[in-house]
């Protein structure tokens, strides 16, 4: 069984700056972990997430993900997704996210 508790990292990929989400993304992991995550996008327009480790994305989530879509848009920046799992896809697709993100298969 997967470990599902939510961890995040970080890398600068070219231009780009690359957050790893994994596990379960709720409003708990939200709530404890969203200074950090906020305070990564400092000085970056250009920001990939890749979700291929993500297993669970409640409103906490998504909030998050329109918090990074707001921040890199003020700059002119763009966000891209990569790497979702079907059922996340579909979620995100349903609540209108695919007018915000650019989804990728992968950060390769």
């Amino acid at each position: 069984m997967p470990d599902n508790k939510f961890k995040f990292s970080s890398r600068k990929n070219k231009d780009s700056l690359v957050i790893t989400l994994e596990g379960r993304f709720d409003f708990t992991a939200w709530a404890s972990n969203n200074k950090q995550l906020e305070s990564l996008l400092a000085g970056s327009d250009k920001i990939l997430i890749d979700a291929s480790r993500l297993n669970y994305l409640s409103s906490g989530g998504l909030g998050f993900l329109i918090n990074i879509y707001q921040h890199a848009s003020k700059t002119g920046g763009n966000v891209k997704i990569a790497g979702l799992k079907q059922s996340l896809y579909d979620i995100l697709i349903k609540t209108g996210y695919d007018k915000l993100f650019e989804f990728i298969d992968s950060i390769e």
